[in-house]
């Protein structure tokens, strides 16, 4: 069946990202470009903002997407934190040191309609699209990447044999009509063999190297 507009599910996050807090004390003035899109009837395949440093993007409220998609150029923290409608903190999305590109999914384990802004922390350019899921990258029965990433797996259900080459934390987690499932949560490299249920799944993916997924 379909993925569910909002995953949502109670439980407590698990830790998907380990990047050291840095203790920068930049004082890059925002000189963001980003707009509030219009509210339409349907939907673009993306929203794009762009910016350099701090800022706070005003989602709307009748944002439904819940994939985002982000760059940084800078040499401190990048952080993506979203907010509610209160302005507070509803989920960390992205916690970096330095120039990132990937792929993250807004409050995986709590409520996307509970979002209403972004809140970008950067010293240099950045960009954020919000993707709606029909535009994320469809994969089968093999397929591979480097950071960050989500993927909707299109396949049958099977055993996959996964692996990862990075140092830091590597979090495999997947999304079905029936919920959101932890599939690994290390540190490092890994090679194991994992259940990967019939699509459409969405696949979340946390790592810092290189990952491959293949039906074995």
């Amino acid at each position: 069946g379909d993925l569910p507009a909002s995953t949502a599910a109670t439980g407590t996050e698990p830790p998907l990202t380990s990047a050291p807090t840095s203790t920068s004390t930049s004082t890059s003035t925002s000189t963001s470009t980003s707009t509030t899109p219009a509210p339409t009837t349907t939907l673009p395949a993306t929203v794009a903002f762009s910016g350099r440093g701090d800022d706070v993007i005003d989602l709307g409220v009748s944002n439904k997407r819940f994939i985002v998609r982000s760059t940084h150029e800078g040499r401190s923290n990048f952080i993506i934190e979203a907010l509610g409608g209160n302005l507070q903190t509803v989920d960390l999305v992205v916690n970096e040191i330095g120039r990132y590109r990937g792929t993250n999914v807004i409050d995986l384990y709590g409520s996307i309609s509970d979002t209403r802004y972004l809140k970008v922390t950067a010293d240099g350019p950045w960009t954020v699209e919000l993707v709606a899921l029909e535009s994320v990258d469809k994969v089968g029965d093999l397929f591979g990447g480097v950071g960050n990433s989500v993927v909707l797996y299109t396949g049958n259900g099977g055993v996959f044999a996964v692996t990862h080459d990075g140092s830091r934390n590597f979090a495999v987690q997947t999304v079905t009509s029936d919920g959101v499932d932890l599939l690994i949560n290390e540190i490092g490299a890994y090679a194991g063999r994992q259940p990967m249920p019939s699509g459409p799944t969405l696949v979340v993916i946390t790592a810092d190297g290189g990952w491959t997924f293949a039906r074995n």
